[in-house]
């Protein structure tokens, strides 16, 4: 699947500080992927926008998958707020090697560590067949536990939530008020009325359990030389 934008090192900088310099700070932001901690400028991304913390956001957080944590990963995510690890079956061996060597520890005493279970998600788009409650607009919209949170900043402006971005419903704003008044909404965005709250329960599957399986076993080898050159 081919993403919707690109963003360059330049361009994403030059979007967000369009934000900062129109009054505009976020209380959070987070890195998500694919794996962002794959991103080859992942920690220059991380220095270079702790260098706008305070007018850009207040705090900043990741989501990774633990199949990368060498120790300059480490010590860029030691420098965050918030690290949110997802856990998989498939992954469960890093977590178990960030235990028993103390990397874990070690995090722990300079960030919040949470995790995730990831082995189940929610299918967008699709209802519940378990669910006998009405689907509608409105219906959708005063179920959903996503609203305050699971903004999209993109090239093209602030969605909403994940739908509202996949449907390109966002705003192009950099005025404070008008931002304010589109996250801050308290009626139905469009896409509401084609993402069914509740939706569909899905167990997690990889879609390449070789490739998977080596990129666990490849990420417990990087803990563990984490974990040396930590110590």
């Amino acid at each position: 699947m081919k993403p919707k934008f690109v963003w360059t090192f330049d361009e994403m900088l030059e979007t967000l500080d369009h934000y900062s310099e129109n009054g505009i700070c976020f209380e959070e932001l987070t890195l998500l992927g694919g794996e962002p901690t794959l991103h080859p400028r992942f920690i220059e991304i991380v220095k270079t926008l702790q260098q706008r913390r305070g007018r850009l956001f207040e705090r900043l957080k990741v989501v990774s998958n633990m199949t990368n944590l060498s120790p300059d990963i480490l010590l860029a995510l030691a420098s965050l707020d918030r690290v949110i690890f997802s856990l998989y079956e498939v992954n469960e061996p890093i977590l178990q090697a960030l235990t028993d060597t103390g990397v874990l520890d070690w995090l722990r005493k300079r960030t919040t560590v949470e995790f995730w279970n990831a082995d189940e998600f929610d299918v967008y788009g699709e209802s519940d067949p378990k669910f006998s409650g009405t689907y509608d607009q409105y219906s959708n919209w005063s179920r959903c536990p996503y609203k305050g949170g699971c903004r999209v900043i993109s090239p093209s402006g602030v969605s909403y939530c994940h739908m509202a971005y996949a449907r390109d419903e966002n705003i192009a704003a950099f005025n404070i008020d008008l931002l304010q008044d589109y996250l801050n909404r308290t009626t139905p965005l469009t896409a509401c009325a084609v993402c069914p709250i509740p939706a569909r329960r899905e167990r997690w599957r990889s879609n390449d359990p070789t490739r998977d399986k080596r990129s666990a076993l490849r990420g417990v080898a990087l803990v563990k030389t984490s974990a040396a050159v930590l110590s």
